[in-house]
């Protein structure tokens, strides 16, 4: 005899999951949206010319230049030990 385990699947807002949270006596989850990364387009050239050196013979002076750029950038907050952590984790793992 086949056991067969049904999954019921639950739907629930926001507000479903805080009423619980309080009956709990947690705290309320909150969705803030912070002030987006000012190097975030930089970033993504970064990653697009890491990819297409990896990958599509592209150049690696063009990474420096971006990296460097991205470490430079006079509203972020990006260092060099921390940007590299960046890539290693996603380019070179």
């Amino acid at each position: 005899m086949a056991l067969r385990q049904q999954v019921l699947l639950i739907t629930m807002d926001l507000d479903d999951i805080n009423a619980y949270r309080q009956e709990k006596g947690r705290d309320p989850i909150q969705w803030t949206t912070g002030a987006p990364d000012p190097c975030s387009e930089l970033l993504q050239q970064l990653d697009e010319a890491t990819i297409g050196m990896l990958n599509h013979n592209g150049s690696p002076q063009l990474v420096k230049e971006l990296f460097e750029r991205v470490v430079q950038h006079p509203s972020g907050s990006w260092t060099t030990s921390l940007l590299n952590y960046r890539q290693r984790q996603l380019h070179y793992k």
